[in-house]
């Protein structure tokens, strides 16, 4: 398995391709430009189109590439927790006064958390972890131990959860119940920012450190 990570958009968000050693992929997260980012790495690799394109939630700044990657991968598999689908179909979004348009797209399958998806040799177990968003969801592939994330956890932080839906405390007992029942040496890929480990951040990280139970 091969990850490449691609840091776009206007809030510098993490977008990854993965793929295997039969040229299966996938793309999670689907930031402003990501297209750009990973269109000619998929050609100059040989790779088939994307087979899914997993959402781990519905904030505008993780789908607003979305809409372009379905039409230029038009089998690509959209893929989004049923609490963050409603999302999906707001043509606009307001932040701090302006309002940033995003382009109206549909799910092709809609997840609950608890599936498995599959593509080529890659397995990837959908998690799920509300808090920053109702629908927030992780997908872990045990086998290489590395889990992505989207904004439930940061390396030294966590998802904010200001927004609407968010709610904190059930942010941290997602990560306390999901996350950190992990390996200690798990890979964990961010939405922002760098990637860290589960045992890195039950040691060190400010908001989850104090209170292990």
């Amino acid at each position: 398995m091969k990850i490449i990570a691609k840091n776009t958009g206007p809030i510098a968000n993490n977008t990854y391709l993965i793929y295997d050693e039969n040229k299966n992929c996938v793309i999670i997260d689907a930031p402003f430009e990501c297209l750009n980012a990973f269109k000619t790495i998929i050609e100059e690799e040989g790779l088939k189109h994307p087979e899914y394109i997993l959402i781990t939630h519905t904030h505008f700044d993780h789908i607003g590439g979305l809409a372009d990657l379905k039409r230029h991968y038009k089998n690509s598999n959209i893929c989004v927790h049923k609490d963050d689908i409603f999302r999906l179909s707001q043509s606009k979004v307001n932040i701090s006064g302006m309002t940033i348009p995003i382009e109206v797209v549909s799910a092709d399958t809609i997840l609950n958390g608890g599936e498995s998806i599959k593509c080529g040799s890659m397995n990837f177990d959908v998690i799920h972890t509300p808090g920053h968003s109702p629908g927030c969801i992780c997908f872990y592939n045990k086998k290489e131990k590395i889990i992505f994330v989207g904004d439930t956890l940061f390396n030294l932080g966590i998802g904010r959860t200001d927004l609407e839906g968010g709610d904190y405390d059930n942010l941290i007992s997602s990560i306390k119940k999901e996350l950190w029942i992990l390996p200690d040496d798990t890979l964990v890929y961010c939405g922002h920012g760098n990637d860290t480990k589960i045992g890195y951040e039950k040691n060190n990280n400010p908001f989850l450190n104090l209170s292990m139970d």
